[in-house]
């Protein structure tokens, strides 16, 4: 479903739409490298033209928030950013309707 959100957000045009990656690889002899911000959402979009920005965490059916997803998003929040918990991508379309933006139905395909 990761996939369909980001073709919708690109298809959206509100502005850069990013991946965001959060984990550990090791590196040299055994040094490990963290990279991201734990809690972090799956996708940022920095809007164009507002100083604001959507985050949008994806999750499978029955997906549950870990309690550092929680506390990252409520930060976003409390900085005047728009989150969204998507199960789908008609969750994405719905959360930005609701945050005011003037943004195309998702196709049914990309709706599930």
């Amino acid at each position: 479903m990761l996939k369909e959100v980001m073709a919708y957000l690109m298809a959206c045009n509100l502005g850069t739409v990013i991946r965001n990656s959060v984990g550990m690889v090791m590196a040299g002899h055994r040094r490990p490298v963290r990279f991201g911000t734990p809690g972090q959402a799956d996708i940022t979009v920095e809007l164009h033209g507002d100083p604001r920005a959507v985050h949008v965490e994806c999750k499978a059916q029955g997906g549950k928030l870990s309690d550092k997803q929680v506390a990252w998003l409520e930060d976003q929040r409390r900085r005047g950013n728009v989150c969204i918990v998507a199960f789908s991508v008609q969750d994405v379309y719905q959360g930005l309707t609701d945050a005011g933006f003037k943004v195309p139905m998702p196709s049914l395909r990309g709706a599930a």
